[in-house]
């Protein structure tokens, strides 16, 4: 039995990336500053690094590419439900290759997609597109 979808895990294009993940480990910084100065158990601390730890966990897991071939499709995942971006193989009409990043331009509109994922899953992924 052959598989319909693949999954891979990516990470946003550069900025976004950047920006999300500074925001992230504020809170643990926020965290550790916290449980440094107060010398005894402190519940603030603790919430910032459960809500870093959660943060943390929803940015790479909930981030999937998913490639079905039976319908035709590339979905991007975000961290937010809202976030979901659904391409067709036919809008694609260019996919670049660069270090640990993959680049869709999507047709209609000209609109370029960018993550970064590894160098295995660009090549699975290239592979299912062609």
């Amino acid at each position: 039995m052959q598989k319909n979808n693949d999954r891979y895990f990516y990470q946003p294009d550069l900025y976004s990336m950047i920006i999300f993940w500074s925001w992230t480990f504020v809170l643990l910084f926020i965290s550790g500053t916290g449980w440094l100065e107060i010398t005894h158990v402190q519940w603030f601390t603790i919430a910032m690094f459960i809500l870093f730890l959660l943060i943390a966990f929803l940015g790479i897991w909930r981030r999937q590419l998913i490639v079905d071939q039976k319908q035709q499709t590339i979905t991007l995942q975000g961290v937010l439900p809202g976030q979901k971006r659904v391409l067709l193989f036919k809008q694609i009409s260019q996919v670049r290759q660069q270090k640990h990043r993959l680049i869709f331009t999507v047709e209609p509109v000209k609109q370029q997609f960018s993550i970064h994922v590894g160098q295995r899953a660009q090549h699975r992924i290239i592979k299912l597109l062609s």
